[in-house]
């Protein structure tokens, strides 16, 4: 088992399934606009990227021009749906309260007021020494910035640290920023993307951490 110190968990697709709500924020746009929906699987594939480039996949490249106006609709839709369907992966909890020795953290590419107000509405804010959205002054994943950030914070090493998430986009921050790498298989993160950039350790869910680390 490999000694931690920080474990920073990407958000959707790995602490919660938010996929639900995000789909329905994103049709209600489209059909503002008067576009056609998007299937869930779709807009799945969108997450990760941060708001922008999910309002700008889902409109497709025909109707870019739209993107300013699509991203307040998008915004103002998800603030009404942000909890309706959203819920925490099945083991969450159990691993959160597991590790709750070491400083545990969220770094995720989703705005900062959502991602507190869900923390919040799930009861789980107060697991987590620092979260950390788009918009709190660090370049948004897979920049490695904000790693950077809580590894000096903290007066950690970065072999006593490790990114979990979903996504190629996690990976690659943890990558880039020298610490170790968790993929986690169970969230919205395309497998073939992911393996684009090799994890050091991959787990079906979360509670696989917990013969990982120590």
């Amino acid at each position: 088992m490999i000694p931690i110190d920080l474990i920073i968990y990407d958000l959707d697709g790995t602490l919660i399934d938010s996929s639900e709500d995000i789909a329905d924020a994103v049709n209600a746009m489209l059909a503002d606009l008067d576009l056609p929906p998007r299937t869930q699987a779709e807009i799945e594939g969108f997450i990760g990227d941060g708001i922008q480039d999910l309002v700008a996949r889902s409109l497709g490249p025909n109707h870019l021009s739209l993107k300013a106006k699509a991203l307040k609709l998008t915004k103002r839709h998800y603030e009404k749906y942000l909890l309706v369907k959203t819920h925490l992966y099945p083991d969450v909890l159990e691993v959160l309260e597991f590790f709750k020795t070491k400083k545990q953290t969220v770094l995720t590419n989703k705005p900062q007021r959502f991602t507190d107000a869900i923390l919040a509405g799930l009861g789980v804010d107060s697991y987590f020494s620092k979260v950390i959205g788009t918009d709190s002054g660090f370049p948004k994943k897979p920049a490695p910035d904000a790693v950077y950030h809580l590894l000096s914070a903290y007066a950690i090493q970065p072999q006593k640290a490790v990114m979990v998430g979903d996504s190629r986009v996690d990976i690659e921050t943890g990558k880039r920023a020298g610490i170790l790498t968790c993929a986690v298989s169970h969230g919205f993160g395309k497998l073939d993307k992911r393996k684009e950039v090799k994890a050091d350790f991959e787990t079906e869910n979360l509670s696989g951490l917990k013969t990982i680390l120590t």
